[in-house]
């Protein structure tokens, strides 16, 4: 192979590696009534239930599953169990 070609596959391997979700990122790191999305959604809270949210997807990470919300200390609880 050639310089250039080398260059331009060197290029493509670093834009892979920067991009893909790390090994970290998984359903194993979420915590108790957390699930992992690689497309994140608007979640609500306990103290506000229903956030005026967009479509697009959120950064890839833990989230509550759509019938719970994000307590005050951080944990995702069933909706009827928020105060």
């Amino acid at each position: 192979m050639n310089a250039k070609t080398i260059s331009i596959l060197v290029i493509f391997a670093l834009i892979a590696s920067t991009t893909a979700v790390s090994p970290g990122d998984s359903q194993a790191d979420c915590g108790t009534n957390e699930v992992f999305h690689t497309c994140g959604h608007c979640e609500g809270t306990c103290l506000g239930p229903n956030p005026g949210c967009t479509k697009y997807c959120r950064p890839p990470g833990c989230y509550c599953p759509k019938s719970f919300a994000r307590a005050e200390n951080d944990d995702c609880v069933p909706r009827a169990e928020c105060a």
